[in-house]
């Protein structure tokens, strides 16, 4: 084995004898030690390879137990979360922005109880509609953290989506979302042209920066949307 070997290199040859069943499922992998010797590294290099691994979903670690090669080896699943202008002009379409309403004042009171928002913070309300060729294709409710981001209540959000704004006041920001399958309002169905009850998916994101709530943001397309992702 050649010396110096990279944690790179070592993840790659332990993936090969997991995929070759030398090590399958539920199996015991050799200890960090015995791993080291056998590759000769760095027993932190070893480590930094197995803790790949495990955030990868295809070993389990536990402390004092060493490592196993997980019975159900789980897949991450990675999808690009684009801006609805970016997705209408990769499209070939012509993109516009209607707001709707804009309030200012106290969060939602379930998105103080989610956690999302402290009872004593300002947000801004958006509603608005967006349009690919003159046709709506999305409405869209952002609540923005007016304490954190004093700056926008300044912001028009007549020709942009506040999602574009909050990506740049805040590049770095990270978050969760998820999906749901919801019957549509009467309001929404019909700025969007949808019968009332239709069913629809919800896309919703919670926005994060510097480990505060910058936004809350809910999406509703109307219809030919399509979810690509990768594992």
């Amino acid at each position: 084995m050649a010396p110096n070997i990279g944690y790179q290199e070592i993840r790659t040859r332990i993936l090969e004898r997991i995929r070759s069943k030398q090590w399958p499922l539920g199996s015991a992998l050799p200890s960090e030690v015995a791993l080291a010797a056998e590759f000769k590294c760095a027993r932190a290099t070893v480590n930094r390879a197995l803790v790949l691994l495990a955030e990868e979903g295809i070993i389990d670690r536990k402390r004092k137990a060493g490592s196993r090669v997980s019975r159900f080896p789980k897949k991450l699943s990675k999808i690009e979360l684009k801006l609805i202008r970016t997705e209408l002009e990769e499209c070939g379409q012509s993109y516009q922005c209607k707001q709707l309403a804009r309030s200012f004042g106290a969060p939602p009171v379930w998105s103080v109880e989610d956690g999302s928002f402290a009872p004593q913070e300002q947000v801004l309300h958006i509603e608005s509609l967006h349009f690919g060729d003159g046709k709506p294709v999305q409405h869209q409710r952002s609540w923005i953290n007016a304490t954190q981001l004093p700056q926008v209540v300044d912001q028009s959000f007549d020709c942009a989506a506040p999602c574009e704004w909050l990506l740049q006041e805040c590049p770095l920001c990270n978050g969760t979302y998820w999906y749901e399958a919801v019957a549509l309002d009467a309001s929404t169905a019909d700025h969007l042209g949808l019968e009332e009850r239709a069913p629809v998916i919800l896309m919703s994101l919670h926005l994060i920066c510097d480990g505060g709530t910058i936004a809350r943001v809910e999406k509703v397309y109307s219809g030919g949307f399509s979810l690509t992702g990768s594992f």
